[in-house]
């Protein structure tokens, strides 16, 4: 597996495990559709909550929030009405 995936993998853990502690719950991990893939999708319960995991090796040289551009921004709303927490849907890994 490559290394870069292995840790993003690992970033998306420690998100989802900090989510958890905050009371949100998932409903789905590495949502695809047609506009791309979004890692987290949870439920805070008033809202559902669309989450880009963002690792950065060294915090020193990027907040990793910079790093989610207008065109990232513009994509990811994309998502909300592409999903559906009615729809079935096939999850590429949970």
């Amino acid at each position: 597996m490559h290394n870069s995936k292995n840790r993003g993998d690992a970033a998306e853990a420690l998100a989802l495990d900090f989510l958890h502690r905050q009371k949100l719950t998932l409903i789905c991990r590495n949502f695809y559709c047609r506009f791309g893939e979004i890692d987290l999708i949870m439920d805070d319960g008033r809202y559902i909550i669309f989450i880009e995991v963002r690792y950065r090796k060294d915090a020193v040289i990027s907040d990793p929030a910079e790093t989610v551009d207008r065109c990232k921004q513009k994509k990811n709303y994309s998502y909300q009405p592409a999903f559906s927490p009615t729809t079935p849907i096939t999850l590429s890994r949970a």
